[in-house]
C-alpha cells in the first residue's frame, strides 16, 4: 500500500473515532433533556 493511502486510512479512522464520540455526547445530552439544540446538533454533524 502506498504511503498516501495509509495516511488517508489513518485520517479516516481518527475522524470516525471522533465522530463516534461526538455522537455519544449528543445522545447523552438529548437523554438528559438538555436545552442546547445548537450544541447537540453541532455534535451530530
Amino acid at each position: 500500500m502506498k504511503q498516501p493511502e495509509q495516511d488517508r486510512r489513518k485520517l479516516l479512522a481518527d475522524w470516525l473515532s471522533k465522530a463516534g464520540t461526538d455522537f455519544e455526547v449528543a445522545v447523552y445530552l438529548v437523554g438528559e433533556g438538555a436545552i442546547f439544540p445548537s450544541a447537540i446538533a453541532f455534535h451530530c454533524h
